[in-house]
């Protein structure tokens, strides 16, 4: 019924025209009036069914025609793409392959890869973490290996779900800690290192010079204790700076990779651990100090922290030189 409606009052106006240039703008009118209904899908007119009715086509005009169709097909592909973007992102190790990138700095010839995280950086009580892992599935790696036996590395399979910690809820981050420290099959392919600098350590220099010398400490206490030959050690470290390790006693190239808690396997492990080591730590310390809620704000600044911190004042963890702490006793 709409469809004969339209029709008419469509014929009716051309018929009715009698310049060329009146006519043009009337045929503009109607270009409208079925772009319009077209978006909505109550019908479909084409060229046939135009020629057929008005006795022309609209080759002369199909670009403005064409406009709405082509908008559409454009938003069906952004939606498409919007959604297969939100996949990967929650499939980020899952789908993509885990250890693309470690694998493409074995080929460069170092067969030890280690990737560094840290986690309490922004917080403003409780110490820095920062935690270094590396994966023994290379199989030159075996002649270096202080276990007697040699391992299997076709038996390796990357943990599922790993990826940035920040994404994970604890319960996932925590099973994901259990299958690398309580798994003795992983045991063998998971070796990390951990440090950690204390609210007063921070306090006496700054928080990045600390975070720097916790990556520092656990990149060359891993290299020492696993025994890691240095001309075959390469560290990724996530942000932006990295530790100078060129003159210490662990002299490797160590790279800062933004993001790679979400992009390289190894790092994305040692942000895990570092993130359930440090919140256990600040669940035991809400033991101590119950009033500031740190087994549920782990540190960081929360509206019910910044709230007990002006009713008891701060406690030995907090950090003085952070800026809501700052001017307090």
């Amino acid at each position: 019924m709409i469809q004969h409606i339209l029709v008419l009052i469509m014929k009716m106006t051309l018929l009715s025209q009698r310049s060329k240039s009146t006519c043009s703008r009337s045929w503009g009118n109607i270009k409208y009036i079925i772009m319009i209904f077209s978006s909505l899908s109550l019908f479909d007119f084409n060229d046939h069914k135009m020629q057929l009715i008005w006795g022309f086509t609209s080759t002369t005009n199909e670009g403005s025609l064409t406009m709405l169709s082509a908008r559409r097909n454009n938003n069906d592909y952004n939606n498409n793409v919007h959604n297969k973007n939100k996949v990967m992102k929650r499939t980020q190790h899952g789908k993509l392959a885990p250890m693309e990138y470690e694998k493409s700095i074995h080929a460069r010839g170092y067969n030890y890869v280690i990737g560094a995280d840290e986690v309490g950086r922004g917080s403003i009580a409780g110490p820095v973490f920062a935690v270094s892992c590396c994966i023994l599935n290379h199989p030159s790696q075996d002649q270096n290996n202080n276990d007697d036996t040699t391992t299997n590395h076709d038996s390796f399979r990357p943990i599922d779900l790993v990826t940035d910690s920040k994404e994970l809820t604890s319960q996932e981050r925590q099973l994901i800690y259990d299958q690398i420290i309580h798994n003795d099959e992983n045991q063998k392919y998971y070796k990390y290192s951990v440090s950690q600098r204390s609210s007063n350590e921070i306090e006496k220099s700054n928080i990045l010079k600390a975070t720097m010398d916790c990556f520092q400490e656990s990149i060359e206490n891993l290299i020492l204790t696993e025994n890691f030959p240095l001309d075959q050690t390469y560290a990724i470290v996530d942000g932006k700076s990295t530790p100078k390790l060129v003159n210490g006693p662990s002299p490797i190239p160590c790279r800062p990779y933004v993001s790679a808690d979400k992009f390289v396997y190894t790092v994305s492990i040692a942000s895990i651990l570092a993130k359930v080591i440090r919140d256990n730590f600040m669940i035991e310390a809400s033991k101590l100090y119950p009033e500031y809620g740190f087994d549920i704000n782990k540190g960081y600044s929360s509206r019910e922290h910044i709230e007990a911190i002006h009713k008891y004042g701060p406690c030995p963890l907090h950090r003085m030189s952070f800026k809501p702490l700052q001017n307090r006793k």
